[in-house]
């Protein structure tokens, strides 16, 4: 999979997950990493389920 780490948000507003997260007493870290493949396999199994199609890419462009 893609490493999304490199990637910056370049405005941040105060709806922006870093201005919520304390708010609503999220775990940053569990939340901001990028998942493994186990989770997106489990993932893409749950919303197949549900009879919607996903299709797997390895970048952001590749995807749009």
């Amino acid at each position: 999979m893609a490493d999304a780490t490199q990637q910056m948000v370049s405005t941040v507003t105060r709806y922006s997950a870093v201005n919520l997260m304390a708010d609503a007493g999220v775990d940053a870290g569990r939340w901001n990493r990028i998942p493994d493949d186990a989770a997106i396999e489990r993932t893409v199994a749950a919303i197949e389920a549900r009879n919607i199609r996903v299709i797997l890419v390895d970048t952001a462009k590749d995807a749009l």
